[in-house]
């Protein structure tokens, strides 16, 4: 349960971050674009779902390449989460720059 909670409140926040970038970011002729053909609202969603797909893609792909496994969650827990939030942090800039920012 506590697992799902945390689950969506890092969900919340790449959506809103997101939103802000793209909304901040989003030309005018793109913006007149996405109004007139009604698809203001769902290209952000649409680009929410591929942003958490290319995250956990990306997040798995470092965890395994950085050895971080629940053996080392078992043997040292801070190293385990420093290690987790880092991966998470560099996978969300990533994601960010490629599917916000391209």
């Amino acid at each position: 349960m506590q697992a799902q909670s945390i689950r969506l409140q890092v969900e919340i926040i790449l959506r809103r971050r997101i939103w802000k970038i793209f909304h901040c970011s989003l030309p005018h002729i793109m913006f007149n674009d996405l109004v007139l053909t009604g698809k203001f609202w769902t290209y952000p969603a649409d680009l929410n779902v591929q942003a958490q797909n290319r995250l956990q893609f990306i997040i798995r792909q470092m965890q395994v390449a950085e050895n971080v496994t629940d053996e080392l969650k078992k043997q040292n827990q801070m190293a385990w989460i420093q290690a987790v939030n880092n991966i998470y942090n560099r996978a969300e800039e990533i994601v960010i720059h490629e599917l916000v920012l391209q």
